[in-house]
């Protein structure tokens, strides 16, 4: 007789039912559809026999309320976590019983995490030091890729694939063309990855001398049709428009500073590129530094031990012009 595996589920709630949410229509009813061929899926493919399922979510608010009866037909037990500030602290408390599990249980052999955020990142590490399988389960579009970087693909599950083929076609954002278009529906990192409007563009500071020679030093394009000539990627170029915005604006709110020190920035593109991995967002900067849209520079530290790198911004380049004119 097969040996089952004693498992935990532990489900952030509320940041499925919204990251389905931002998808598709039928939100509520396919979290609940999810939460079912999960759990099926757990033990006919996995052979996990769940011995405790928590679900965690500020229960005050309406949107998981509705859940109640259906997890409790799951087996599944929901967990009132606190809301501050439109942010749950259910990451938090799932992160503390997980512990609290991880250490008082020793017969859970597996841990289940329904959830995709960079937070869960040390939370997989301890499972997984002391001698503990673990599963990450969020959407795609949802998952952090510094935590899928982590944990790996064998160790990842995508819930939407346990779906019928007819359910996993993502809603039409607001901004494709209307029914019958011949137009794709757009993919979610490309529109994570456009430029949004601004309604205050970032002022543009005076140029420093030694930004003049930028131009023969990179042999950067001259306009923006020569720098879509070398792209040559829709996709990219919308990542390059995004992050060079992002640079601008975190330039604006540092007092017009001409030097960024990149770490700093490294942890605000977390943010404005999810779903990419920390060696992706340093190739992005890197594609930016080739195009001569920044230049990366490394200075002494004050102590003289090591160096420290930062950014420049060429405020000669096309794309920082046409993102910055002023």
């Amino acid at each position: 007789m097969e040996k089952r595996v004693l498992s935990a589920v532990l489900i952030d709630l509320e940041n499925l039912y919204l990251a389905l949410k931002d998808e598709y229509h039928n939100a509520a009813d396919l979290t609940v559809e999810v939460l079912q061929r999960l759990r099926e899926h757990l033990s006919q493919q996995q052979g996990y026999t769940l011995v405790i399922g928590r679900a965690y979510a500020p229960l005050d608010y309406s949107s998981v309320r509705i859940f109640l009866n259906d997890l409790a037909l799951m087996g599944i037990t929901p967990v009132h976590s606190l809301a501050k500030s439109q942010r749950s602290q259910a990451n938090l408390v799932l992160a503390i019983d997980c512990m609290e599990l991880l250490f008082r249980r020793e017969d859970i052999e597996s841990f289940v995490i329904v959830g995709g955020d960079r937070d869960y990142i040390p939370v997989a590490e301890r499972i997984r030091q002391n001698a503990r399988r673990v599963l990450m389960v969020s959407p795609r579009h949802a998952m952090s890729g510094d935590l899928l970087s982590i944990v790996g693909s064998d160790s990842y599950l995508d819930p939407v694939e346990l779906l019928p083929a007819e359910k996993r076609q993502p809603a039409f954002w607001d901004d494709v063309t209307a029914e019958g278009s011949d137009r794709p529906a757009v993919d979610r990192e490309e529109r994570l990855s456009r430029p949004e409007p601004s309604p205050a563009r970032p002022s543009r500071p005076p140029v420093p001398a030694e930004e003049v020679e930028f131009t023969a030093k990179w042999g950067m394009p001259e306009t923006m049709g020569e720098l879509e000539a070398m792209v040559d990627d829709e996709h990219a170029m919308l990542e390059l428009k995004r992050c060079t915005r992002m640079l601008l604006e975190f330039q604006r709110r540092r007092g017009r500073i001409q030097e960024i020190w990149l770490g700093p920035f490294l942890r605000e593109m977390n943010e404005g590129f999810p779903l990419k991995n920390n060696s992706e967002r340093k190739e992005l900067l890197t594609a930016m530094s080739d195009l001569g849209i920044i230049e990366i520079v490394q200075r002494p530290r004050h102590d003289d031990v090591g160096t420290y790198a930062v950014l420049l911004v060429n405020w000669q380049h096309p794309l920082v012009i046409t993102m910055n004119p002023g």
